[in-house]
């Protein structure tokens, strides 16, 4: 289950996510990352026990916001597969926006 602090609202997950997509994993420091989410030191410390445990929370982060969209997009069996297809990639294409990775 994703951990979720008050403290550290939908805007920090993002910045999260994208720091260490940017540094990578293994040179993104947790102050770095606390510091570029705008959250408190404390909102990784106090809740998880290793960088490690908390990149695994925002990557479950990320396949539970993309099993929402493919069940928004894909599974949407009141559209015809191409436009499932183009909704979908649509999708994709919104919430990459804010890394810069659209397709």
């Amino acid at each position: 289950m994703l951990w979720v602090d008050p403290h550290c609202p939908r805007s920090c997950w993002t910045r999260a996510s994208r720091c260490l997509h940017e540094r990578d994993f293994s040179t993104a420091g947790v102050r770095e990352i606390m510091q570029l989410s705008n959250a408190p030191l404390g909102s990784i410390t106090s809740h998880f026990q290793s960088k490690e445990s908390f990149a695994l929370a925002v990557v479950d982060r990320y396949f539970d916001r993309l099993s929402v969209m493919i069940d928004a997009t894909l599974r949407d069996t009141c559209l015809a597969p191409l436009d499932r297809i183009d909704a979908c990639f649509a999708e994709i294409n919104q919430v990459a926006r804010p890394f810069e990775w659209g397709i």
